[in-house]
């Protein structure tokens, strides 16, 4: 199992480093060669790896490590941007029309950001009631002893 996890882990480095050569992936991460190496053979990626690839090329790390969302922040933002570019390469209007979609995804971002505030407000509330009630049923259970020792 530790053998998958270390090779779906290692994929994602190659992918972000564009290579799974050691020599390639220890220039992009700052490290030595045989520090590479070492790791490869003892199939370990250290958190150093994941730490370098996020700060310095600004990845993920929960991508990183579990390949879950995407691999860059608003990755879904320039990858609409990429393709009006490419689908409209020759209208002269076409940065008024990049920059109005990204005005667009903006703010739906915003609103996203707004409403994720929110339902968080309303799961600390919830958590609330939740431990009320909680503490409610433990003294309603404790209740009846209490009676029988009076």
């Amino acid at each position: 199992m530790e053998d998958i996890i270390f090779e779906k882990l290692l994929a994602r480095v190659a992918e972000v480093v564009g290579s799974e050569a050691p020599k390639d992936i220890a220039i992009v991460l700052g490290i030595s060669e045989q520090a590479v190496y070492k790791s490869l053979k003892n199939k370990k990626i250290p958190n150093s790896w994941i730490y370098r690839l996020s700060a310095n090329l600004g990845i993920q790390q929960s991508w990183i490590i579990d390949g879950v969302g995407p691999m860059q922040p608003n990755a879904h933002i320039r990858s609409v941007v990429s393709d009006i570019a490419c689908a409209d390469a020759n209208n002269p209007s076409r940065p008024a029309a990049l920059e109005a979609r990204i005005v667009e995804l903006e703010a739906k971002y915003a609103v996203l950001e707004t409403e994720n505030a929110a339902l968080k407000e309303v799961l600390r509330a919830k958590e609330e009631t939740l431990a009320a009630f909680r503490q409610l049923l433990r003294q309603a259970q404790g209740a009846p002893a209490d009676r029988e020792k009076g």
